[in-house]
This record gives C-alpha cells, structure tokens and sequence, in this order.
C-alpha cells in the first residue's frame, strides 16, 4: 500500500507526538455587559482615539462580541473627527466590504484623508486603488505619488 506524502507526514507526527501533553482548549471568550457599556460611554465622552479603539475591539472581537458593522460606527465617529488610523480603516472596509456594503469610492475618500495626515498603511491602499483604477479613474502618477 502506497502512502501520499501528508500520510506519511501525519504517521511521522503522530509519532513523534505520543509523549507528549494534550492541549487545553482554548476558553471561550467573556463578555460583561457592564464592561460593554463603560467602553462605549468612555468613546462617547472621549476623543477620537477612544473612538477609534472602540472599533478595534469591535473588529476584532476583544473584550467585546465581533461585530464587523458596529466597528464601521465607532471608526466613523473617529474619522469624521479627523483621526487618520481611523479614516484608514474606514477606507478598509469599504474597500473589502466588511460592516458595510463595499464602496470603492468611499474608500477612496477615507484613504486619500488618511493619506494626507501621511498615513502609510492608507497611502499605500491609495496608490494601488489609484493605479488599478478602482474606485476612481487610473491615475499612475498619484499612484506614483501615493
């Protein structure tokens, strides 16, 4: 009987893996409301960077429940008050779709703000979205720039 290298690869592993532990599995994550609720009010009350990571928790899932659509809310708060990482990942997720409907345009917009404040992550996005056309005209020599 013939083996495929990932059989004879798993019988190596496993092996080699007898002696050792098994992993505990990782605990689910712990949500308190009240922990919810104080991260929103200290972004409602805070200033943009507070603003921007609440968002993060958001998209991230931590200390909060993942949610894709409420971290578009609270980056967009940042944003519109001026916060480049904010406007970034704004531009992100219109750019990929997640919280939000993709928009090329929108993140065009948010990643050509972010930009200007000499963003790195959104001058990059911005100079390829501008040099593949998407979401505005061709334009290689912003991209260039970008």
């Amino acid at each position: 009987m013939l083996l495929s290298g990932l059989g004879v690869l798993t019988l190596l592993c496993l092996g080699g893996c007898k002696d050792k532990p098994a992993v505990a599995s990782a605990t689910p994550p712990r949500f308190d409301l009240k922990e919810i609720q104080s991260l929103e009010a200290a972004a409602e009350a805070g200033d943009p960077i507070e603003k921007y990571k609440l968002g993060r928790k958001y998209r991230d899932g931590d200390s909060v429940p993942q949610n894709a659509s409420n971290a578009v809310v609270w980056f967009r708060k940042s944003a519109e008050a001026g916060y480049a990482k904010a406007q970034y990942h704004l531009g992100l997720a219109y750019e990929l779709g997640q919280g939000t409907a993709r928009n090329l345009e929108e993140a065009v917009r948010w990643h050509t703000r972010a930009s200007e404040q000499d963003n790195g992550n959104a001058q990059e996005r911005l100079g390829f979205l501008l040099w593949k056309g998407e979401g505005t005209a061709t334009n290689l020599v912003g991209a260039y720039k970008w």
